[in-house]
């Protein structure tokens, strides 16, 4: 064995083993147990969940009970902790919705980092979004007007306390209004957009709702996943077309009137476009185009494509027009 193989050898074993290293540390980190300050937060926070889904007061003043009489908590992860928790919340707690809310929203804060806790989650409830259900929020942080981060949506029956859905998300944005509050069904172009949208999208006389996933629009505008209303699921269930049409210049529009979804996108000043959808066999399928493009050589017009399908055919006209006629 020459000298350059052996060094090659050794190079190559101080290699693996610093990345094994690296590996332990790195999941000794993420399974570190809780110190005391982020303990105390996360029980705080989960008794207020507890508190506003358990409708009778007594079974979560019960359950606030059982979580101060523990002695275990100590040294444990916030995995750990939460699965304890849970469990004396099964003890108690009877209503299997109420019991599905609780376990969602503990699995949910599993997720959100430990500093996050002990700063503090927000919580906002939806209450005239629709005519049929109310949403409750929860997400990971809030500063400066917007909140953001991994959340969760919780939806329940006008005069339900007990959740029939939730629908947890990596990420969100949320505009508040100057009462510090979420916002429903608003969508003003470069200017407010709501977290939540509710309409009919697929022109099926049943409510849909848009959620807000994070600024992934165009210039970092709100991106919406959609969740159609299913009859026979008797949920929202996502559907990946439709979202598609949720990461443009902000909330698309319903024109219930033509029956078509229409979106809007620009790139810079000087180029707009505008599209429209049919919904077909439950599929938005794209049925009009209008570009509108003053980047041109001419500087005095403003060149004006219209795109139109007819019988699957597009047909397609080109004028220009000055550019004080806009």
């Amino acid at each position: 064995m020459n000298k350059i193989f052996k060094t090659n050898l050794i190079i190559a074993l101080m290699f693996i083993f610093s990345m094994f290293s690296f590996s332990v540390i790195a999941q000794t980190n993420d399974y570190k147990p809780l110190d005391a300050k982020a303990l105390t937060a996360l029980v705080k926070e989960l008794k207020g969940v507890v508190s506003r889904t358990e409708s009778d007061a007594k079974k979560s003043a019960a359950v606030a009970e059982k979580w101060d009489k523990r002695q275990d908590l100590a040294g444990k992860t916030k995995e750990q902790v939460i699965d304890l928790l849970y469990e004396d919340v099964k003890s108690v707690v009877t209503n299997s919705g109420t019991k599905y809310e609780v376990y969602s929203i503990f699995s949910f804060y599993k997720t959100i980092p430990d500093d996050k806790i002990t700063n503090g989650q927000k919580t906002f409830e939806l209450k005239d979004a629709s005519k049929y259900f109310d949403i409750k929020i929860s997400v990971e942080s809030c500063e400066d007007g917007f909140c953001g981060g991994m959340a969760m949506f919780s939806f329940y029956k006008k005069g339900s306390n007990s959740a029939y859905q939730v629908i947890k998300m990596k990420d969100t944005q949320i505009q508040l209004d100057e009462s510090g509050n979420a916002q429903a069904n608003i969508s003003m172009l470069y200017d407010n957009q709501s977290v939540v949208n509710i309409d009919d999208f697929n022109f099926d006389g049943i409510e849909d709702i848009a959620i807000c996933d994070g600024a992934n629009g165009s210039y970092g505008g709100p991106s919406y996943q959609i969740y159609l209303s299913s009859k026979s699921a008797g949920k929202f269930v996502h559907n990946e077309n439709f979202s598609e049409l949720g990461t443009h210049l902000g909330m698309f529009t319903v024109d219930k009137k033509k029956k078509v979804l229409r979106i809007f996108d620009k790139s810079g000043c000087c180029w707009h476009v505008t599209e429209e959808y049919a919904v077909v066999n439950n599929r938005p399928v794209k049925i009009f185009v209008q570009e509108e493009d003053a980047t041109i050589a001419d500087e005095k017009k403003v060149k004006i494509t219209t795109k139109n399908l007819v019988k699957g055919k597009w047909q397609t006209k080109v004028k220009f027009i000055k550019r004080d006629e806009q």
